[in-house]
């Protein structure tokens, strides 16, 4: 079962044997953030209502011609979609 954190949107891929029924607090590895979690709430395991995807920009840019900028670009963009 993946559970999101509330705060950093960071995954955690959790057994779900370890989840208790009853609603539980749970502390992020990550930030440190607790918050509740209840297994039997429809959606849990879904990103928390409300909460706005995390987006990155980046920018690649170089003034001079020739210098792989759509080669980075495209590098960096396939190396983030496999790292989800």
């Amino acid at each position: 079962m993946i559970i999101v954190c509330s705060n950093c949107q960071k995954n955690h891929n959790i057994d779900e044997s370890k989840i208790p029924d009853q609603p539980v607090r749970i502390k992020c590895k990550t930030c440190g953030h607790s918050f509740r979690f209840d297994k039997s709430s429809p959606g849990s395991d879904d990103k928390p209502g409300g909460a706005k995807p995390v987006v990155r920009r980046i920018g690649v840019c170089l003034s001079k011609g020739g210098v792989g900028k759509t080669t980075t670009a495209v590098n960096v963009a396939a190396g983030l979609s496999l790292a989800g």
